[in-house]
């Protein structure tokens, strides 16, 4: 398990994604959205929260930054627009 500050300063490295492809079998501690996105799909430890998180539909604006509690992951993400960045 990642510290908050290798959480953070994203010490496990990073990926850009900017399609609308699925991303799954991913091992994510945080994203920041690089561009204005709408998510299709978001997975925290294979549980699907697009809906809990109040995600859906939502257009989440650049800058944000979107953690995870501790021991847990973003297992998987889907785009309709936009671009994020993932960080491990």
């Amino acid at each position: 398990m990642s510290t908050a500050l290798e959480k953070i300063s994203g010490q496990g490295g990073f990926r850009i994604v900017s399609d609308t492809a699925s991303y799954t079998g991913l091992q994510v501690e945080s994203i920041v959205v690089n561009g204005d996105c709408v998510f299709t799909e978001f997975y925290i430890n294979d549980v699907d929260v697009l809906t809990t998180k109040r995600l859906s539909g939502v257009t989440i604006k650049q800058g944000m930054y979107l953690p995870t509690d501790p021991g847990y992951k973003i297992t998987r993400v889907k785009l309709a627009s936009g671009s994020i960045i993932k960080y491990f």
